[in-house]
C-alpha cells in the first residue's frame, strides 16, 4: 500500500489531510480514504480526528518515524545508483589463471548489474607490460 503510506506521511508530517491532499495533488476525501485504508489494514487508529484537525496516535507516531528512516534509506538508495555510471569501458589484464577462475565466471551478472560498461579482459604475462 505505497499509496496508503505517502498519504499518511504526509498528513502526520503536515498534521492535516487537507494540506497533506494539497501536497500530493489529489483530492482530500483520496487522503481520508486512503489513510482509512492504511488504519483498516494495520488494524488500528494512526489519526485521532479533533474538531476540524487531525491528531498522530502514538502509533501512527511509530509509523511516521520508521517510515522517515525507510524514506530516507531509499532516497540515499537512489542517490548511489544515480551517482554510478552508467556507460564506459572497463579494461582488465590480469594473468589467465585469474581470470579463468574469478573473472570469467561472473562476466554475466557483472553485465546484468552494468549493462552499460563494456568489459574487456586480456591476459597478461609475468614481466610483460600491458
Amino acid at each position: 500500500p505505497l499509496n496508503w503510506l505517502r498519504a499518511f506521511e504526509a498528513a502526520a508530517r503536515l498534521s492535516s489531510f487537507s494540506r497533506a491532499a494539497d501536497e500530493l495533488c489529489v483530492s482530500h476525501s483520496a487522503v481520508i480514504q486512503q489513510i482509512r485504508k492504511l488504519e483498516d489494514w494495520c488494524g488500528i487508529p494512526l489519526f485521532l480526528r479533533v474538531g476540524s484537525g487531525v491528531k498522530v496516535t502514538g502509533a501512527g507516531i511509530n509509523l511516521f518515524r520508521e517510515l522517515n528512516r525507510d524514506f530516507e534509506r531509499l532516497a540515499d538508495i537512489f542517490d548511489t545508483m544515480r551517482l554510478k555510471p552508467t556507460s564506459g569501458q572497463l579494461r582488465i589484464a590480469v594473468i589467465p589463471s585469474i581470470a579463468t577462475r574469478l573473472l570469467i565466471p561472473g562476466i554475466q551478472e557483472f553485465k546484468l548489474v552494468h549493462p552499460g560498461i563494456s568489459l574487456s579482459i586480456s591476459y597478461a604475462t609475468a614481466g610483460h607490460d600491458v
